[in-house]
């Protein structure tokens, strides 16, 4: 049987783009509020509560959530600050942990997640 995950397969569907739209902009309009909480100085960390809409997300809506959760990882960055050489780190962490996820989910090995896995 052919077991897959396709990264540009929810650009192909609009229904797909719909969620990813939603997950972008809740995940992005949640870390707003947090960003402002922090237990150290200079806001060296803080409460990553929007954490739990990828992560949510990621069982209910596929590789969308993927990309909604890296673009509204950009969204905040873009917004709250300067953009730097850690921006584009986030927007590759993020789209990386949320399809680790949907693997996690599937029961994927972590090594075949690389676009399509044929498997026999």
């Amino acid at each position: 049987f052919v077991c897959h995950i396709d990264g540009f397969e929810p650009w192909k569907n609009p229904k797909m783009v719909g969620y990813f739209a939603l997950t972008a902009a809740l995940y992005a309009a949640v870390l707003f509020p947090f960003s402002q909480f922090s237990f150290f100085a200079n806001s060296a960390d803080y409460l990553r509560i929007a954490m739990c809409i990828p992560v949510a997300f990621s069982f209910l809506f596929g590789p969308a959530a993927a990309w909604g959760a890296a673009f509204g990882n950009l969204i905040f960055d873009v917004a709250t600050g300067p953009v730097s050489w850690i921006t584009p780190l986030g927007f590759l962490g993020n789209f990386l942990l949320v399809i680790y996820l949907i693997s996690s989910g599937l029961k994927l090995p972590l090594k075949n997640l690389i676009l399509r896995v044929q498997r026999s």
